[in-house]
Order: structure tokens, then C-alpha cells, then sequence
């Protein structure tokens, strides 16, 4: 998973900056595509550690929750906002397109 990350995820996260500072039209599925890898990962990385008992973790009460489950959920929190805004504006520019066409198709209509 990390040299996916290194190699696919990490250069479609900066195509999708850039995309995002000049308003293309596919910044929203390239960030939602991106974001959703980060969740993979992150799935991943949380499954490993619960299967494994949490063996290589250590114990102490404020590492267990303030840097495994505090941090580390930072890079679930943060990728499942994004996700979750890109859906949303990819539903709103699909609802709009719907909209369109139906206007377009009954101003088409009435003319005949």
C-alpha cells in the first residue's frame, strides 16, 4: 500500500491541488478518488493493528489514545470531510446538468 500511496496517490493529491487552484472541472472526482485511497489505507492500517491485538502498540493510556486514536484519526477525520464535500459538489453539479437538460428538453418541445 505505501508505494501505491508514493507513486499513485501522492501525485493525483498534487494534480488535484492544482486542479483545485485553478477550478478544473475534474478537481472534485481526482480529490474523491484521492481521499478515498487515504481511507483505504487508513482501514488498513487500524484493521492490522486491531487483528494483531494491538501488539506493537504500546500501552501507555495518553500514547494508546492521544497518539494512536488522536493522531492517526486526524488521516481519517480529515480525508472523509473531503470526501464527503467533493460527493456533494459532484451531486449538486449532476443535479444542475439533470436541470438543464430538462429545461433544455422542455424548451425544445414547446417549440415544435
Amino acid at each position: 500500500m505505501e508505494a501505491v500511496t508514493a507513486f499513485a496517490v501522492g501525485p493525483l493529491c498534487a494534480l488535484a491541488a492544482g486542479a483545485f487552484l485553478v477550478r478544473r472541472p475534474w478537481r472534485h472526482p481526482a480529490s474523491l478518488i484521492a481521499a478515498v485511497c487515504q481511507l483505504y489505507g487508513d482501514a488498513l492500517y487500524f484493521a492490522t493493528c486491531a487483528y494483531d491485538g494491538f501488539a506493537h502498540a504500546r500501552a501507555e493510556p495518553l500514547y494508546r489514545w492521544f497518539y494512536f486514536w488522536g493522531i492517526n484519526g486526524v488521516w481519517v477525520v480529515v480525508p472523509a470531510a473531503l470526501a464527503a464535500h467533493n460527493l456533494a459538489e459532484i451531486y449538486r453539479g449532476c443535479v444542475l446538468a439533470d436541470g438543464r437538460a430538462g429545461a433544455l428538453a422542455r424548451r425544445g418541445s414547446s417549440r415544435k
